[in-house]
């Protein structure tokens, strides 16, 4: 059975207008819902549900082996989901005076290191 909507005082099912019936339970139920509602609106109002997620940059500064501090910024989210790998790929950093290579990931304890890439 398909879900029973009120628009603009009518009700509605399937996109079809449906004739108002006396004591017809599935009409009243919605009706006392949406007088809810409106009560709520008008009086204390209704509590918002919120996704929040903030984006925090990092702004990395590492030292090559030639001596020339390189900075980088690195995002991360604050939303946590462990199931998720932030890191799923290491990142490279090329240093600009000598042109080494580093990785730049997240150990097992979520803390960033950076390693001399293997070439």
């Amino acid at each position: 059975m398909s879900i029973l909507i009120l628009k603009d005082g009518k009700f509605y099912r399937n996109g079809i207008e449906e004739p108002i019936e006396i004591g017809n339970r599935e009409q009243i139920d919605l009706l006392k819902k949406q007088e809810l509602l409106i009560n709520q609106l008008t009086n204390d109002g209704v509590d918002c549900d919120i996704d929040e997620e903030e984006i925090i940059i990092y702004t990395i500064s590492i030292k090559c082996i030639c001596g020339r501090k390189n900075t980088i910024e690195y995002e991360k989210s604050s939303f946590y989901d462990p199931d998720l790998n932030e890191f799923a790929v290491d990142k490279l950093i090329k240093c600009r005076s000598c042109k080494k290579e580093y990785i730049l990931k997240e150990d097992d304890c979520g803390d960033l290191v950076y390693k001399l890439k293997n070439n």
